[in-house]
């Protein structure tokens, strides 16, 4: 395409507007490119944290599940502690019973040495008569005292049985009262952690939330500098770049084959980029078509008009997908 020719002061001022909107256009892609470059180093800092993140829910789950399962387990000795001094009172309860037989037996013992004291003396007042009846008192005293030194070992072994026993009920209450403790605090940490998990799910989320964001940023500041590029090869008369099919720019294989794909593919409007991104292409070709051709400024201005067209589709396109991905809550 020719500069017009009506007049040398006309085409000096083509020639320095196409110039200026030339440079504008080279210098923007530099940055831009430097846009594209940070917005996929973020894109990709993001998906490590969100690996990150669902490792440390993993990890938390696990731990969770180790406390609720030592949880249990406290309840499960709180349990037994309470059963083992029910036993243990039960068997001192039985030991005051036995005490208590001891002491009958005691009185007992106490009647029978007195009875074998009279006896004795009766006998001893009945002379060679009652010598028979002497030995039998005799014994009676006897066994009356040896049964004294048995009622008095058995009192001393339950005496000592039942300080055994008020110890051991002191030792599992000290025991029930550390299990609840730990019950407790471990029912606490597993509410902590659950929050945990919670705030870390919402906090993922939200990463991944921007993380679309900047997907969807990204493949529209690469459909700007396929714009940008086209409109820098208009002005320079020629290509400044390679031409492929809307299947293989970097919008395509964002779309056919990359993260968009990955991530947007299950939005209901996804399948609607593709006719607007086909239309840019479309386009783009036909400007190119046009270029080096004297008395093609129609065509080409209808080819580019195409192009905006196409690219006012596919960013409402995108637009969408975002918004249908992530829904105003």
């Amino acid at each position: 395409m020719k500069a017009p020719t009506a007049s040398s002061e006309s085409a000096s001022s083509y020639a320095s507007l196409k110039a200026l909107f030339e440079a504008q256009n080279e210098g923007a892609l530099p940055g831009l490119s430097a846009i594209q470059t940070s917005l996929a180093e973020c894109v990709q800092d993001n998906n490590e944290t969100l690996e990150l993140s669902s490792n440390i829910e993993r990890r938390f789950g696990e731990i969770a599940e180790k406390a609720q399962a030592i949880g249990i387990s406290s309840s499960e000795l709180a349990l037994e502690l309470s059963a083992s001094r029910e036993q243990v009172q039960t068997m001192s309860n039985r030991a005051g019973e036995i005490a208590q037989a001891l002491e009958g037996i005691q009185r007992i013992s106490h009647q029978t040495n007195l009875l074998a004291l009279n006896a004795a003396v009766e006998a001893a007042s009945a002379g060679d008569a009652g010598a028979g009846f002497a030995v039998v008192a005799s014994e009676v005293k006897t066994l009356s005292a040896r049964t004294e030194d048995i009622v008095s070992s058995v009192s001393l072994l339950l005496q000592r049985l039942s300080e055994s026993s008020r110890a051991a009920q002191k030792a599992i209450d000290r025991a029930d009262e550390h299990g609840r403790s730990t019950s407790a605090n471990l029912e606490d940490l597993n509410e902590a952690m659950q929050q945990t998990i919670e705030d870390n799910r919402d906090a993922v989320k939200k990463v991944a939330r921007n993380n679309d964001r900047v997907f969807v940023n990204l493949a529209k500041l690469d459909h700007v500098v396929w714009k940008i590029n086209t409109y820098l090869s208009v002005l320079r008369n020629k290509p400044v770049f390679k031409y492929v099919d809307y299947h293989n720019c970097r919008l395509g294989k964002w779309y056919y084959e990359g993260e968009g794909r990955q991530h947007f593919a299950d939005t209901r409007s996804y399948g609607d980029l593709e006719r607007p991104h086909a239309l840019v292409h479309q386009g783009t070709k036909q400007a190119f078509g046009h270029l080096q051709e004297d008395g093609q400024l129609a065509e080409l201005e209808a080819a580019l008009e195409l192009m905006e067209e196409g690219s006012r589709g596919v960013f409402a396109a995108l637009d969408r997908i975002l918004a249908e991905r992530h829904p105003k809550e």
